[in-house]
Formats: structure tokens, C-alpha cells, sequence
């Protein structure tokens, strides 16, 4: 399920590009402050963009679990 949920994400055109690297970089394990230094930017953007992604999976598992 959550598989098939990122892949979905990653392969539709639902991200913004820095959502995306994040993304890439969470499921790899890294720390907010290590993806922020891998990117160049701060770790409030880290922060916004995970939540942005939280917001993205949940819609994701709601309209699954309806079906």
C-alpha cells in the first residue's frame, strides 16, 4: 500500500520538484538537517514540503480505503 502510494506520487505529476528530492531523501532515511544541507536549503522549507507531502499520502489512503 504505501508502496504503491509513492510510486504513485513519484510518477504522477503531484509533486513540486523540491517535494519530490525530499521525498526521495526521507524514504533514503535522512534527517531533516541532512536533507536541508544536501539541498541547499533550510530546514523550514524541509518541514513545509514534508507536510505538504503528509497532506498528498493521506488523500491517497483516504480514496483507497473508500474503494
Amino acid at each position: 500500500l504505501t508502496e504503491c502510494s509513492l510510486s504513485y506520487l513519484m510518477d504522477s505529476n503531484k509533486l513540486s520538484p523540491i517535494e519530490s528530492d525530499i521525498l526521495k531523501l526521507t524514504v533514503q532515511g535522512k534527517t531533516k538537517k541532512e536533507i536541508s544541507n544536501e539541498l541547499d536549503v533550510p530546514v523550514k522549507h524541509v518541514y513545509n514540503a514534508q507536510y505538504r507531502l503528509k497532506k498528498k499520502l493521506y488523500k491517497i489512503f483516504y480514496y483507497i480505503a473508500i474503494l
